[in-house]
């Protein structure tokens, strides 16, 4: 998935393809997961099940939401089986993990390994990859109904609206900014998109609390946060339209959706002409 622009997915065309050419000119097949991991419907996105025809990776990397960053071998995949360490050579492959494991594994300080096992444990126990795909769903749908109240009717697959995978979603910048909550601009201002991570949290799997979140009708629980941290000298972190730090210093944030801005000419102009939620409500 490019999870920097627009969220494009790679189709099983595409990653059968990739990996034909790696094994057959004798190169390693590598999978970026540290990101779409568990949220993306399974636990690892390749194990999506549009993907499961394909030959698995030879290494897959992982574990930022882990706290740990990690690397895993797959003895079944191509290149394992051209140096000889398949599954069933047992002792060619207890010596490959020693390998392994003496030239470029550290461990990891006792806490932060019982926090990564933790984490581990809540996501099977919780079934967050269950939860991915629900959240992921709903969320979409709320998006393609306030596209097309915008007038955003996409090409009738939301690829001009929506990317990504479940709930790894990457919405239009104009459509993303009218809901007033922080995403995540990572490539640049040049690109029109803002990517989303929501939190894996058993509520918001009702749709019911995400309308009330994603609606006008959040305005009385904004008002409280902004209250809330107004008490303590403090304010909205991150600018909710390009997601960079909230250094704002030209314009007051405003207390009735809790936002604020960066100090970009585009992004105080998007302060100045934000559809407040106390006009919505009034």
């Amino acid at each position: 998935m490019n999870n920097q622009c627009n969220g494009r997915v790679t189709t099983p065309d595409e990653l059968q393809n990739l990996s034909d050419a790696c094994s057959e000119n004798g190169l390693l097949l590598a999978i970026d997961e540290t990101i779409t991991a568990i949220r993306c419907g399974a636990p690892f996105a390749f194990q999506r099940p549009e993907y499961s025809h394909i030959r698995p990776p030879d290494l897959v990397f992982f574990g930022k939401a882990l706290g740990a960053c990690g690397a895993a071998i797959h003895f079944e995949a191509p290149f394992m089986q051209r140096l000889g360490i398949g599954k069933d050579n047992h002792k060619r492959k207890r010596q490959a993990i020693r390998n392994w494991q003496n030239a470029v594994t550290q461990a990891l300080p006792l806490p932060l390994l019982i926090d990564a096992f933790g984490a581990l444990e809540m996501a099977v126990r919780g079934d967050w990859v269950g939860r991915s795909k629900i959240i992921g769903k709903h969320i979409r749908e709320v998006v393609s109904a306030r596209a097309h109240s915008l007038g955003r009717n996409g090409s009738g697959q939301g690829n001009d609206i929506l990317g990504g995978l479940d709930a790894f979603l990457f919405v239009q910048i104009d459509v993303a900014g009218s809901f007033l909550v922080m995403g995540a601009s990572l490539a640049g201002p040049w690109v029109r998109w803002v990517r989303w991570l929501p939190r894996l949290d058993r509520h918001l799997t009702e749709k019911s609390i995400l309308n009330s979140v994603l609606s006008s009708r959040c305005v009385e629980e904004r008002r409280r946060l902004s209250k809330w941290l107004d008490s303590r000298g403090l304010k909205p972190q991150w600018c909710f339209w390009c997601g960079n730090f909230a250094q704002n210093q030209q314009l007051p944030w405003c207390r009735a959706c809790c936002v604020d801005v960066c100090d970009t000419i585009e992004c105080l102009q998007k302060l100045r002409d934000h559809d407040c939620l106390d006009k919505r409500v009034g």
